[in-house]
């Protein structure tokens, strides 16, 4: 999975971020909250600074980009 060259590094850790915590999800129930804290975690630290950012990680199966439209 190779990112973008349009993209920054911020956006490609979060794809790759999104991607492990689906996989981590994947692995079972413990795992699974273990992810669902980790995405929650990484939303709270993006929030204010980078709001599209945090909006990935509301929800994994959203669309990849929320604030493109």
């Amino acid at each position: 999975m190779a990112a973008s060259e349009s993209d920054g590094p911020l956006a490609a850790l979060n794809r790759l971020l999104v991607h492990a915590l689906l996989a981590l999800a994947d692995a079972g129930d413990e795992r699974r909250r273990l992810a669902c804290t980790l995405a929650a975690s990484a939303w709270f630290a993006l929030r204010r600074g980078h709001c599209c950012d945090a909006e990935r990680f509301t929800g994994a199966d959203a669309p990849p980009d929320p604030c493109s439209t």
